[in-house]
């Protein structure tokens, strides 16, 4: 006899995913303090589902299996059908880390709907989980989308030798400056390569390989949930 999903049913105590975070990042004094404790999928992923009044049975953390993504631009995907979910490996941050939690409520929420359906947008809603984990991924947070701006960007930057333009791109090709060339010559407008970078996935591991916590220099971003160590709404 197969054994049964469990899950939490829809009478349990309602809870409210952002006020549960913003209650294990206290501190002694009863302020948040995010980056002080650290959270693995793994972890995140038992007391979601010990917590979360989840409609229907979801996998049992057992199940699951989890893997951090170097490579893909993606913030999480969940593949049902294997029971698997990769996070992006740039959760590792030490102050974006606390994010988890809102990104696989959202991740295990797709054993339960395929897609971003009003009925998902409404559940994870109801959980607490704000406007920017609700939706498709691409609706991150401030501190998210400012890291995501610092690692993915183009490999190759380039620079007009005549109006010091710059241009940039993932591939290394002869590029022409379209002001330029339209006054100069070929070769005048030709662009000039003044920075490579390695490719993603190796920029990632050389920062996030080899540690489960990472301290990135990213400069602080305001969190629209807390300010000055209070919670201070729920978008």
């Amino acid at each position: 006899m197969a054994e049964p999903r469990v899950g939490k049913s829809l009478k349990a105590r309602p809870i409210n995913i952002v006020d549960f975070v913003f209650e294990l990042n206290k501190d002694s004094n009863g302020q948040v303090e995010f980056g002080h404790r650290s959270f693995s999928p793994e972890q995140v992923y038992c007391q979601l589902f010990e917590k979360v009044p989840w409609p229907r049975p979801i996998p049992r953390p057992e199940k699951i299996t989890f893997e951090w993504d170097y490579c893909s631009e993606v913030q999480g995907r969940c593949f049902a059908g294997q029971k698997l979910i990769q996070v992006s490996c740039l959760y590792k941050d030490r102050m974006l880390n606390w994010e988890l939690y809102l990104l696989i409520t959202h991740q295990a929420a797709h054993f339960i709907w395929d897609s971003h359906t009003i009925r998902f947008r409404r559940f994870l809603e109801s959980v607490g989980i704000p406007y920017f984990y609700r939706d498709r991924v691409g609706n991150a947070s401030a501190l998210y989308r400012m890291m995501h701006k610092q690692f993915f960007k183009p490999r190759y930057t380039w620079q007009c030798p005549t109006c010091r333009k710059m241009a940039y791109s993932d591939e290394l090709s002869d590029t022409s400056c379209r002001r330029c060339s339209r006054q100069k010559s070929s070769y005048a407008s030709k662009m000039k390569l003044v920075e490579s970078l390695p490719p993603v996935s190796e920029r990632l591991r050389a920062v996030f390989g080899q540690s489960e916590i990472v301290d990135c220099p990213v400069p602080p971003t305001p969190c629209p949930l807390f300010e000055n160590g209070q919670r201070c709404g729920n978008p």
